[in-house]
């Protein structure tokens, strides 16, 4: 009966029966009969579930190459000289060749030691498609306000004074809020997520392999990459949300009020707003003049007409 790489353990006799495909063969030592031993090639082996080293014996050597698909009968996998375990046919054992497999290698892999590495292109691609994603959550939340049309400017010119008084500023101070927290929802999300995660990031050059754009259909397939992706928005979304209704329901400001107007197709009255600002500003242009300062005088003064 047959195993897998996977499912071997270490014994001291010849019970192994697998078929492996020959990865890689360290060269020939230069001295191998030097002190009347049979020389010996440590190679490397895998099949479809896991990779280890092989030790080869005199004429097998010779007879493997890279690429080779052989079946072993009778196997022993134990340690060789108290050192690494390694699989090797031993003298009960038999080696059969069985095919061919061609294959073609970036690199020479490393022969020292044996690595199981568990990278996944989920990072890379599910990054990607995060950050294109989320980027533009900040840029859907400031759609949500209207620019006044210039008829109701006109009809209502004083709403130019609140906007010369500097409330505007109000605008950019939630907005530094606003990406500190989309920075937080970035932080804790994505941390919690790859906390268990073992995989390595991975580069892609810009131009990925043809192979790279099957990947997005087999993620975008999954329901848990839906999923990630609503809880992010509905994190990211909700309180920048929450915070835009209470205010403009509770303490709208004087282009909430036109704007709500609007869409009412009514009248407002922004006098009771716009008294503070109005005292306000002009005791500032007060102050600016008592200390010989030029100020900016408004093309347009709500007691000129």
């Amino acid at each position: 009966m047959e195993v897998k790489l996977k499912d071997l353990v270490p014994a001291a006799t010849n019970t192994v029966n697998t078929t492996f495909i020959v990865v890689d063969k360290a060269p020939r030592p230069a001295h191998a009969n030097a002190h009347g031993r049979e020389e010996t090639c440590p190679s490397l082996v895998a099949d479809e579930t896991a990779a280890v080293h092989f030790l080869l014996w005199g004429t097998e050597c010779d007879a493997f190459e890279s690429g080779d698909i052989v079946r072993l009968t009778s196997g022993i996998f134990s340690y060789h000289r108290g050192n690494n375990l390694f699989l090797r046919a031993g003298k009960r054992g038999r080696m059969e060749k069985v095919g061919e497999f061609t294959m073609m290698f970036v690199e020479t892999p490393n022969m020292s030691e044996v690595s199981y590495c568990r990278t996944s292109l989920f990072n890379s691609v599910s990054w990607m498609a995060y950050n294109v994603f989320y980027a533009s959550i900040p840029v859907l939340t400031t759609a949500l306000d209207k620019d006044l049309s210039e008829k109701t400017v006109a009809q209502n010119p004083e709403i130019l004074l609140y906007c010369q008084a500097g409330r505007l500023l109000i605008q950019v101070l939630l907005l530094n809020y606003e990406f500190l927290n989309s920075a937080i929802v970035i932080f804790l999300i994505t941390i919690n997520a790859y906390a268990n995660e073992k995989s390595e990031m991975e580069q892609f050059s810009t131009i990925p392999t043809a192979g790279m754009y099957t990947i997005m259909y087999r993620l975008c397939r999954q329901p848990p990459y839906w999923i990630t992706m609503l809880l992010i928005s509905g994190v990211g979304m909700g309180p920048v949300i929450a915070l835009r209704y209470f205010r403009c329901t509770y303490s709208p400001s004087a282009i909430n009020t036109l704007q709500k107007a609007e869409r009412s197709r009514g009248q407002c009255n922004l006098e009771s707003q716009l008294r503070s600002v109005n005292d306000n500003s002009t005791s500032y242009r007060a102050t600016m003049v008592k200390n010989n300062i030029s100020v900016h005088e408004p093309l347009w003064h709500p007691g000129d007409h």
